[in-house]
């Protein structure tokens, strides 16, 4: 009697259970698609694909290496932010983390609050692009790879920047804080 119970118990649980699973997973499958919607989009107006793209948390970022340009997509459904940049007209990129320490009595915490990618155009009448990839204030405060993420795209940014005819690879790593 008591296994059958404990059997009743399992398959009940699991039935309220697998639905919120079911509703967070699916809501998060529409969010991504809706994000990568927006980059094939944006590409389709330049006449191009994004030949590579990463989505996360709220936003995704793609590149065309061919054509030379990048996608980028933050926001949610009310409020989308979306940048496209030429490459060819960047002259350095870097990853920009802004952080704070804090001390206490027995030892310091350093928290970061931003991490983004600051593409630096070739003219200086241009404003710097920054392509936000963790923002304390909206993201949370736990961070999931947004940095190795960041560090990542900009790498990829600077295998795919062309500067004279030939690939720049220019892209260090900042920190500021």
């Amino acid at each position: 009697m008591e296994s059958g119970m404990l059997i009743m118990c399992v398959v009940l649980t699991a039935l309220l259970i697998s639905p919120f699973i079911f509703f967070r997973d699916g809501k998060r499958k529409s969010r991504t698609k809706n994000l990568l919607n927006n980059l094939a989009d944006m590409a389709k107006i330049e006449n191009c694909n994004v030949s590579m793209h990463e989505v996360w948390n709220d936003a995704a970022i793609g590149i065309n290496k061919e054509a030379h340009k990048l996608f980028y997509v933050q926001g949610k459904e009310s409020a989308i932010t979306h940048i496209m940049v030429h490459l060819e007209d960047i002259k350095r990129s870097r990853v920009s983390v802004v952080s704070r320490t804090i001390e206490r009595k027995s030892d310091s915490q350093k928290i970061i609050e931003k991490i983004s990618i600051v593409l630096e155009h070739k003219s200086s009448v241009h404003p710097d692009v920054i392509l936000s990839f963790y923002d304390a204030d909206t993201d949370g405060l736990t961070l999931s790879g947004e940095l190795q993420l960041a560090e990542k795209w900009n790498g990829i940014i600077g295998e795919g920047r062309v500067s004279e005819g030939r690939v720049d690879r220019v892209g260090r790593v900042g920190r500021v804080g």
